[in-house]
């Protein structure tokens, strides 16, 4: 079966206008971010949109591509899906990092830790830095739990076994050809 090509290129169409309104909308965030850093108050927004700038533009296009996709395809599109949840749910754990770090270094350079007289300040930074650590270790310690969760759960050999009959065992021990395959006879030797 030959496939269809104009279904293919509709359907690729289709997940790429989803991944292009989630880069769209990355940028209209982006705007209102970047309109936000140039008022009096939002200054300290600054290193948040530096930082966040790379897995923002990776998430948005993304989300939209996963979307899409069931909406595109009507044979089955699993292992697709699987991969575009494997790559939502690592990049959302970077964009959480880079959100950690971001907040520490707009804390770090509220406290002043360049002042000569800065022992609380410095002592601050260490418990924040800390904490930091703590919390980068518990977001991707749930990353690799949520991508251990998108796989199918396995079935027991047992489980497999249980179903068949004494009739299906006893053809399999006694009456199957053993010697790997590969046609040809003998054994390999």
């Amino acid at each position: 079966m030959t496939p269809d090509w104009a279904e293919l290129g509709n359907s690729l169409a289709i997940v790429g206008a989803g991944a292009l309104a989630g880069f769209l909308i990355y940028l209209v965030l982006r705007l209102i971010f970047t309109g936000l850093i140039r008022s009096p108050r939002g200054a300290w927004l600054a290193p948040v949109q530096a930082l966040c700038r790379a897995p923002a533009r990776l998430l948005f296009p993304l989300l939209g591509a996963r979307l899409a996709l069931p909406q595109a395809f009507d044979q089955d599109i699993g292992p697709w899906l699987h991969a575009l949840e494997i790559a939502l749910i690592a990049v959302a754990a970077f964009l959480v990092l880079r959100l950690l770090r971001a907040a520490t270094d707009v804390v770090s350079t509220r406290l002043g830790v360049d002042h000569p007289d800065n022992l609380n300040a410095r002592r601050v930074l260490t418990q924040l830095r800390v904490i930091r650590g703590v919390l980068a270790a518990v977001v991707v310690l749930g990353a690799a739990i949520g991508i251990l969760f998108t796989f199918p759960e396995p079935v027991s050999y047992t489980h497999l076994r249980a179903h068949e009959t004494i009739h299906a065992i006893s053809y399999a021990v006694f009456c199957l050809k053993r010697g790997g395959g590969g046609g040809g006879g003998g054994g390999g030797g």
